[in-house]
């Protein structure tokens, strides 16, 4: 492969094999890390588990002694 500038920054092209063994397709965000072997990593990101996290994180503790009655909520 080939460096080439883009930018302010470089630019590698990844074969197609390579992409669909690591399961890339057009639009995935993925990050890069360099190992102290100076490897090269590709890290999918998985958008999934990063969407519930944010949701996890927005949970509002409930008040302590708090019960959920379905007769509140639904008309029984």
């Amino acid at each position: 492969m080939k460096v080439a500038k883009w930018g302010n920054s470089l630019a590698i092209r990844i074969p197609v094999e390579v992409a669909e063994k690591a399961g890339l397709k057009e639009g995935d965000e993925a990050t890069l890390a360099v190992t102290a072997d100076k490897v090269i990593e590709i890290r999918h990101e998985d958008l999934r588990r990063r969407a519930i996290e944010k949701i996890r994180a927005m949970r509002v503790p409930l008040p302590d002694g708090y019960v959920f009655r379905r007769s509140d909520v639904y008309d029984e």
